[in-house]
């Protein structure tokens, strides 16, 4: 929350630097969580292969696109955002975009919303095989299920 209130504090960023800052911000949380899990394994003497992070080169198939997504929030200023960022199959960036919600910063809420726009980004761009690649399940179970996780996310969850 704390890197929230001083990322939006009365210092609005462009589109680049929301991507770029959403990706840097991913690429530490998976080396955190890479770590804490390492840390746990060694603890009990476990040694498993770690897996790749997310934002790592892993590959997807040839001629698919994978686009991934993430929100924010500002609950002193009372917004969110919303930014994706899109790699062809050799990783390489082709696409980013972000959009501000205004009077919504709900981080449940934001995360479908980050999801919906990145498929209307998807749609608009006409990218036919794609990927989409988030961080949280709950709502790629919610997606795929059919069935959303709380009722704020019912109407969003049936747009997409």
């Amino acid at each position: 929350m704390a890197r929230n209130s001083l990322i939006f504090k009365e210092n609005p960023w462009s589109v680049e630097d929301s991507v770029a800052n959403a990706s840097n911000y991913m690429q530490e949380f998976n080396l955190e969580k890479d770590m804490e899990l390492e840390d746990i394994c060694n603890s009990r003497n476990v040694h498993p292969t770690l897996s790749p992070p997310s934002h790592s080169t892993r590959s997807i198939p040839h001629n698919t696109i994978k686009l991934q997504y993430d929100a924010g929030t500002c609950t002193q200023f009372k917004f969110g955002s919303v930014a994706g960022i899109a790699r062809d199959c050799s990783n390489k960036v082709i696409g980013r975009f972000s959009a501000i919600f205004r009077h919504i910063w709900d981080p449940g809420i934001l995360e479908f919303l980050a999801l919906r726009e990145t498929m209307n980004w998807c749609i608009s761009n006409k990218w036919k095989s794609v990927s989409f690649e988030g961080d949280v399940i709950l709502v790629a179970q919610s997606i795929n299920s059919g069935v959303p996780s709380s009722s704020a996310s019912w109407g969003i969850c049936k747009d997409i």
